[in-house]
Formats: C-alpha cells, structure tokens, sequence
C-alpha cells in the first residue's frame, strides 16, 4: 500500500495500464469505451485512494505527533553552484574589480517569470590579458605539444624547391583567420600532436643525387649515434617532391661508422642563396636523451655506368647508342657536345668516360658546277693536265672543354687527348679526368645542363678535293664517376634540437661537435601564455575537465617567468590536484615579466609536474581537459536582501517575526545588547571574535549601540550557544527563546535586531549552461559573461515527509551512526540531490582491500549532467558523516564515490507484421530501453539497486511488451565501462558485477525482419 501512498484514483489508473502492457500485453484498456476489466480497475483505483487517504490521515498524524518530539526543523533548500567567465571591455587598463556578492542574473530554463539571482562566492580582478597561447611539454616522451595558439615545428630544410618551370604555380587564395579554440586533450598524456625533433640536416651539392647508386655517410667517433640507427631508431630520409622518403637500402660498413645508402627516386633540389643543395637527413623516431657527437662527417659517392643524357653538334641531335662525332665531313671548328648534368656535378670526383671508336672513309670530289666556278675569273682557258691525286685528311687536335659560366675552358684530362683522333684507330678508347668545382649548366640547342665540347682545331686536308675524310664513328659510350675512397664535408649542416635548429657546419673542422640532441626541457609541464601583464589580482582561471572513473591526482606546482627564469608562484587549487573541475586562484607577483619561450614573447604561468605515475597501468587515468578559462569565478543562486531593521514595543517568550522571504537559506542577525552587555564582555568579544560584534557610535561620539551576531540553532535544548534563533522555513519566520532556555532581544529606543537574509531558488537554480548573461545593476567595464557549465547541486527545501523520515531516523540510531542503515539514512538525508546509496565494507572502488575501510557508492538523481553535483557536495558529505560517526572510524578509512556505470547496449533483431510500424517500433524499444535502464528512481520506474545488473532473460522479457506487434528474434547486449583497470567491453552473460556498478542506458541499434 506504501506504492500508492499520496497517488490520487488517475494516477493508480494510469500505474494499472502501464503494469498491464507487462502481465496482459492481448488486453487493449480503452478509457473512452471500458470494458469489464476497465471498470473493475477504475473501482479498484477509486477505493484504493480512499483508503490510502483514510489511513495516511491516521498513520501521518501519530508520525507527526511523535516526531515533534524532537523538535526538529525544516532543513534550508541547498542553492545551485556554477562558474561564470566574465569579459572585460579593453580600455587600456588592468582590468575591473568583480567583489564578492556581486549579483548576476540568470534567465529561468523555461523563459518565463522572473530571473535567477546568482551572487559571486570570492573577491576577482577581472583582467584584460588574454590567455592566448597554451602548450604541453612530455619529457618522457620527448614531446612539446601546441594546445592553443600559433606553433609549427621547425622545418627540416630551408630554402625553396626549386620550381619546374612545366609545372603551374597555385594560385594563393585569401583565407580568413581562424580564432584558436582549444581543443580538449589528456593532460600530461598526450602522444600525438608534437611539434618537437631531433634531426641531423646534410647539404650536397652533387654528391646526393646519386640514383641507383651507393651514397657513403661516415660519421667518425659517432659510434652511438651509428648503433641507434642500427636498431631503427633513427632513420636515414632524403627530401622529394612528396617530401621525406626513407632509403630504399641502408647498410653498415665494417668499419661501424660508414653507411651505404641506395635510393630509386630522384632528390629534390633546393635553392639556398645562390646555391642548389640536395639533402639527406637522421631523424630519430624515439625521443633523444643523450648528446650524441661525432669527430667528422664525410660523404662520398660513386656512379655505376650510364650513358651520355644528351650528344648534339648544338644544331642535331644525335643517337647516343651510335653517332658520328664531327658528322662525315671534316672540317676546322667542327663541334660536339656530351652532356651529363647530375655525373659532371660531383667536384672532386674521378669521372671516367669510355666508348667504342670506328673510323670510317668518305671520298669527296669536285663537282663540275665548282670546276667552272674556279674557271670563270680565266679568259682564256689554258690547255691543263689532270692529274686525280687523292690526299687523306684526319683530325690532328681537338679541344676538351667545359663551361665555367664565364666561358669555355680547358677540361684538365689524366693524359692529353688533344691527338686522340690522330692515329685513326679503332677500338675502345677511355678518358678520365677529375670534376671541376666550377662546372655550370649551359643551354646546348634544345638541352640545358652541364656537357663537355670537343672540337677540331686542326686537320690537314679538310677542304683538299679530291680527298678522303677518316671520321671516327662512336659507339656504347658510357661514364661513371667514383671518390675513390675520399669523403668530403657536406655543403652544410643543421642539427634541430626538439624546437631549436643550430646550423653547425663551422663545427664541422673541429675535434669533436654535436651533432644530434633532444629537447632543452628537463620535466613535464602545462605552458600557459598571456599576451598582457596581470598587474592586480586575485586572478582565476578555470580548468573544465571531462568525468571519468578514477582521475588520478597530478601532484603540481607553479611556476611565473621573470627576468631572471621562473620562480614559484602560490595558488589556491580549487581543482585537487586535477580530479575534478575547478579554478585555481593567485595575486599576480610584481616581478612577473615577459619570456620568449618557442619564439613566443608571452607572461607565462607553468603548470610543473612533481613526479611522473609511477605505475603505468594507471596513466589511462589522467585527467581530460576540455577547456581553460581566464577570469573565472564559482557562483551561487543565493539572494542576499539589504538589512532589515526590527523594533520591539515589548519583550515576550517565543517572539515569531517574518523575514518577508521564502526559501530562506539562512540569516545573519545582529541583536542590539547596548545595556545588557558588560564592559567585560565586549573586550572579550573585541579580542577573541571581532567578526561577532560590532558598536555604532552617534556623532558626538558616544556608543549608540552594541550589535552581537546570534548563531541559528535547530532547537533551543541543544544550542552550543544562549545567543541564538531558530528559522522557520516554513513559514518564513525567525523565532527567538523562551528567555529562560536561552537570550531573547530587549526593548531598546532603538532598533532590537537586524537582520539579513540570504534566500534561494532550489532546485529553479540548476539552470542549462550559458544561462547566467547579464549583471544585476551596472558593471563598469564588464563587456560580457556566461556560464560554460550548468549550474548543479540547488535542491529545494526539505519537506515535512522528508522531515518525518529524517526524524524517525534520529529516533532509531539516537542519533548515532553505527549500522549501515544510519549511514545510508544520514547520506539520504543529505541532500534531495541524492537518489540512492550503498555500502561496501572492507573494500575500495580501485580494488584495493582493507577491512577498516568503508566505501559509500552515492548516485545523484543528475548524474547524466556529468559529477558536478557530486563534487559538489563530496566533501561537505564527508565531514558530516564524520562529525557524526564513531570516534574508531578514521578519516583515511571513509570513501565517497560515483558507482561505476555500465553502459548497457542492446543490438536487437526484430521480427514485424506491418512494415509501416518499422520506425514507430525502433522509436518505442529504444525508449523502453532507455527507461528500464535508467538507474534513478522516479514516479513509475524504481531504477535499480547499486551492486545490480539487470540479466539477459529480464532484458528480452521487458522487451515483449511489444509483442502484439513486434517479436524479438535474437539480442546481442554488451557492457562498457571502465574500472581501476581500464576501459572494459564484454558481453553481458560475462560481466563480473562488482558491488560499486550500475547499469544505465547505452546504445541500442534495433534490426528490422519482414518476411
């Protein structure tokens, strides 16, 4: 009968139909047009009213009467706590001051009646700095993370890549700015993301552009630095077009300090001043502790053979396989050219040349079209005698030259080539000659590159007729270039240390350099930048972090640049070491100064950890921040009126005076004793507690009255003190004592008492984020503020059942907490934001094991709103349970904690009868799910117990409501949630229930059949 206590005859109606989807899902209850069973439950609702409203009258008046007993009064309504971030109007200067009780206003979530008051809790200097730029420093992982503002890593190259004149420049479009958000991130715990390195950048001007061939690096004394590579911590890379590319072929010489490197793709150039460089360089792939040196660095490189990439006399191009070097005909000045751009680029190196020579014979006469041309000048023609002497004509010199960018110049060879062609040979013919630092790229006919010319300079008989030409026929040239076994240094040299880069080529002829290193941070911090300086304070910034199981607390300290590094600065932690959301709160030190950290001039405040966790199965539990907030500050829906003022004509015994306001959270009331208060007492006041006295003087100067503060009591009997009152809640009055039990206010010519009352909304103050707009009154310089987060914990004040039940627990523990059931019973009573509590001795929600501990699992009626409401009253609930227990039960040993929530996801599959019904019955199995899972006790639905977990079978037997219309064919549930060892999925008929879960609603995909 205690279900329908209170309910009226609709309300037990309604509870019937429900009940009867479940027992008789055939019967359709048709209150338009009832059948048997409908009137029957309609005279069952109706009689049921009655005697539950007989027997409450009779039960509740005896409760009543024997609760009195103990005098008790209606507990206060607890007001709703929330941040506000405010925004200052940028005028010049430091900012504008926000003191406490400063009254802002909240729209109501309805829209409609009046606005919520909210009063700020602390003092806040409202500053114009901005908090701009945020980074995070890993040290174990060698990271430096940008979270907010402009930061890039540092580019490996420098220069530009030297453009494709065939290829299209993008256009660059106009992009507008985008506003940096921060976006949420694991603090301490971030892996991806970092801006720093440890690279090790070479330039070459040739030697790295070998293709298919081998690239020889030895770094001498860099024994360390060869093994990390060895094992794949740090990898050899080149630059393309698409950016780094790993070699194709890395091997250690024998040596241990020589590396042979192939690659298929070409190397991109760059152009670093005047100069083409191409580069290869080490990046480590694991974070570098250690610096790491070497005595040199040389490169070296050889090319297999290939042949020529272009042969031309300047006007025709010729086959490269097979060509006739001076074409047929020979004849003084005749030219060709040999071009190899990327093999003639290598100053220094032996470039060898070979090719196989035929002479071949061309027989020239002349025509009679000359004869008459040399005849025509005669007048007479003389009688001649023709003798056909045939003269052989050769190539008795060439040139070998080269371009320098001046001009044509001697290529110096191994041995004169000058006569090469002289003998008339044939055979394989070789030239060898070391590459010239100052070989230029020249534009030959159609190519472009570096090539050698060789031309004739003499051969006798050229233009003799009739005359043979021995010209040499080429064919199979090919050329390789080789160091022979010398290294050079590189063109330049770059070592990038986590975010710095040290060019280090003048390092390079010394005995011993660095060559790669990490980052210069030595530990784990939060970098947070302000663009301005913070010169008032107190100053707040808020840390909004994500719920999670089990936050493991960062242990931290803080740290403000100055001139000369950074020093510690003392903060007040709101957050408790970053298990919880809150706001961390400090005066600005004067010595505070700007610091250029990652090339950013900012006022910084870092965020230092203390020690890393040591067990590395519990990181997974650092704390997730959404958001950081400058110029944050705790809120309370609490209304505090101006002073009321009381006169008494006549003293009396239990005087009642209205306050004049309702929801009353509490009053300070100040009673004038001028007259009953000895000299003594007000010196004892005056030194012990100054805060509970206070004297007026008139203008003369003579006291004109003695105010003390009076403490409310909950009943005279037990009052710690004789100065004291009691609220009626109810009725909104103060009521003062008998004169006897304790004092009551005189009869003064003045006024008897102030009084000033603190009120509140309840639970009208748990209004949606972004509610809290606007300033009571005006607020100078105030642009803007808003509260990012909901407002939670306002419940509203205790009822008088409420209050039965709280007293007949007094009246069965005496007020003493020794069962489990006075424990629940007081953490009940606690608050109104509190649907449910269980116990677990001897056990911690992390697993641990100790039987003095005593764990109390607390789920709050809005826990889908995240764990503020629970934060908020955690500790307050604690030092209540405390006061009030046994003396053997220990601090260390009482735990107040969320259950551990098991998302309950249901795949079913679902057979239909009308396939017009598909969404109507997805929608209703999702919401019928969604109810039964719902942990929270409510009017028709009494959630479920901590320490339960529904089972497969009540899961499908609840879904069978439906079954007149749908049939349930099959249903896959599993269970997510994390505990003290991570996050966990698995499937329902699996789980381990411990005593600390409680199930709630997931989500549910419902698979349609029709058949």
């Amino acid at each position: 009968m205690d279900k329908f206590k209170g309910h009226t005859a609709e309300e037990i109606e309604n509870r019937i139909i429900e009940l009867s989807h479940s027992y008789t899902p055939e019967w359709h209850y048709d209150k338009e047009n009832p059948d048997i069973g409908a009137a029957i439950a309609r005279i069952f609702a109706s009689q049921m009213e009655d005697n539950v409203g007989i027997l409450d009258d009779v039960l509740e008046r005896y409760h009543a009467e024997f609760v009195n007993f103990l005098d008790l009064t209606l507990k206060p309504a607890k007001p709703a706590s929330s941040i506000v971030v405010f925004n200052s109007i940028d005028n010049g200067g430091d900012g504008t001051e926000v003191v406490r009780g400063t009254k802002l206003l909240a729209m109501s979530d309805g829209g409609e009646g009046q606005d919520i008051v909210f009063e700020t809790t602390r003092n806040l200097f409202v500053t114009n700095s901005r908090l701009d730029l945020i980074f995070m420093v890993d040290y174990e992982e060698g990271s430096v993370i940008p979270l907010l503002g402009q930061m890039a890593p540092i580019e490996i190259y420098e220069g530009e890549l030297k453009a494709d004149p065939l290829e299209e420049s993008e256009i660059e479009e106009d992009v507008m700015p985008v506003e940096p958000v921060l976006q949420p991130f694991t603090l301490f715990g971030e892996k991806e993301g970092s801006i720093c390195r440890s690279v090790l950048s070479l330039y070459h001007s040739s030697l790295f552009d070998a293709q298919d061939d081998p690239i020889f690096i030895r770094f001498s004394g860099g024994e360390r630095l060869c093994s990390l590579i060895s094992e794949g911590k740090i990898v050899f890379k080149y630059l393309t077009k698409d950016g780094g590319r790993e070699f194709d072929e890395v091997a250690l010489l024998e040596d241990g300090v020589t590396f042979r490197l192939i690659k298929k793709t070409e190397c991109e150039k760059l152009e670093i001043g005047e100069k083409e460089l191409s580069l290869v360089y080490l990046e480590a792939l694991v974070p570098v502790r250690e610096i790491l040196k070497a005595t040199e660095i040389g490169i070296s490189s050889s090319g297999a053979e290939l042949e020529p990439e272009f042969v031309t006399d300047g006007n025709l191009e010729y086959n490269k396989k097979s060509f006739d070097m001076f074409t047929d005909t020979i004849a003084i000045y005749n030219e060709c050219f040999i071009g190899h751009d990327r093999y003639f680029n290598k100053p220094g190196a032996k470039v060898n040349i070979s090719f196989d020579v035929s002479f071949l014979e061309k027989e020239l006469y002349v025509t009679a079209k000359q004869e008459e041309e040399e005849l025509s000048i005669i007048k007479r023609k003389p009688k001649a005698v023709w003798t056909d002497k045939v003269v052989d004509s050769v190539i008795n010199e060439i040139s070998f030259e080269y371009y320098n960018g001046l001009g044509w110049k001697k290529l110096s060879c191994d041995y004169d080539v000058s006569t090469i062609f002289e003998q008339c040979k044939d055979g394989k013919y070789e030239i060898s000659f070391t590459c010239p630092d100052d070989w230029e790229p020249v534009e030959v006919g159609a190519y472009s590159g570096r090539c050698i010319k060789l031309q004739i300079l003499k051969a006798d008989n050229c233009y003799l007729r009739p005359a043979i030409h021995h010209y040499p026929q080429v064919k199979n040239m090919v050329m390789s270039f080789t160091y022979e076994g010398k290294y050079v240094n590189p063109d330049k040299a770059e070592m990038i240390c986590g975010t710095k880069k040290v060019d280090i080529t003048g390092n390079l002829d010394e005995e011993e350099f660095e060559i790669l290193a990490g980052s210069d941070y030595t530990g784990d911090a939060l970098y947070l930048g302000f663009y301005r300086a913070m010169k008032a304070g107190p100053i707040s910034i808020f840390f909004d972090l994500e719920d999670a199981f089990g936050l493991t607390g960062i242990k931290c300290r803080y740290e403000y640049s100055t001139i000369d590094g950074f020093k510690p600065l003392r903060v007040l932690d709101f957050t408790d070491d970053f298990t919880r959301p809150g706001i961390i709160r400090f005066i600005p030190p004067s010595d505070m100064h700007e610091m250029t950290i990652e090339g950013q001039k900012r006022y910084y405040i870092r965020i230092v950890r203390n020690e890393r966790q040591s067990d590395p199965d519990r990181r997974m539990f650092m704390p997730k921040i959404r958001n950081i907030m400058l110029n944050a500050i705790s809120v309370e829906n609490i209304f505090t009126s101006d002073a009321k003022e009381f006169f008494i004509d006549e003293s009396a015994p239990d005087m009642h005076f209205s306050l004049g306001a309702g929801n009353i959270l509490d009053a300070e009331v100040w009673v004038n004793e001028k007259g009953d208060i000895s000299k003594q007492e007000i010196d004892f006041l005056l030194n012990n507690s100054p805060d509970s006295i206070r004297i007026d003087y008139n203008f003369v100067g003579d006291v004109a009255a003695v105010y003390v503060r009076w403490q409310e009591t909950e009943n005279f009997d037990r009052a710690l003190s004789d100065r004291c009152y009691v609220i009626d809640r109810l009725l909104g009055e103060i009521i003062f004592s008998d004169g006897i039990k304790c004092r009551i206010p005189r009869v003064t010519d003045d006024i008897a008492f102030v009084a000033v009352v603190r009120c509140t909304n309840g639970t009208e103050g748990n209004v949606e984020a972004f509610r809290i707009n606007d300033l009571m009154g005006q607020g100078v310089y105030i642009d803007s503020l808003t509260n990012p987060v909901k407002a939670y914990g306002g419940c509203a004040m205790e009822t008088i059942q409420k209050a039965l039940r709280r007293g007949a627990g007094i009246i069965h523990s005496r007020n003493r907490l020794v069962s489990i059931g006075d424990y629940e019973n007081i953490i009940l009573n606690y608050s109104d934001s509190i649907d449910k509590v269980s116990t677990v001795v001897g056990e911690t929600i992390d697993g641990k094991k100790n039987p003095a501990d005593i764990t109390f699992v607390v789920l709050m009626k809005d826990f889908m709103n995240g764990s503020f409401s629970f934060h908020n009253i955690e500790k307050q609930l604690k030092m209540h349970l405390l006061k009030n227990c046994e003396m053997v039960v220990k601090e260390d040993n009482v735990h107040i904690v969320e259950p551990t929530f098991v998302d309950i996801s249901v795949n079913a599959w679902v057979e239909i009868t009308n396939i017009d019904d598909s969404f109507e019955i997805q929608n209703q199995i999702k919401a019928v799910l969604q109810e039964y899972l719902n942990p929270v006790t409510y009017i028709s639905h009494t959630g479920w117990t901590i320490g339960t977990i529904p089972k497969k079978s009540q899961i499908l037997m609840r879904l069978n409501i439906l079954k007149s219309k749908a049939i349930v064919k099959r249903i896959a549930i599993i269970c997510k949630y994390t505990d003290y060892m991570g996050e966990k999925e698995v499937d329902l008929t699996k789980l381990e229930v411990t005593p600390f879960m409680i199930c709630r609603s997931g989500d549910h995909v419902i698979n349609i059949i029709y058949d």
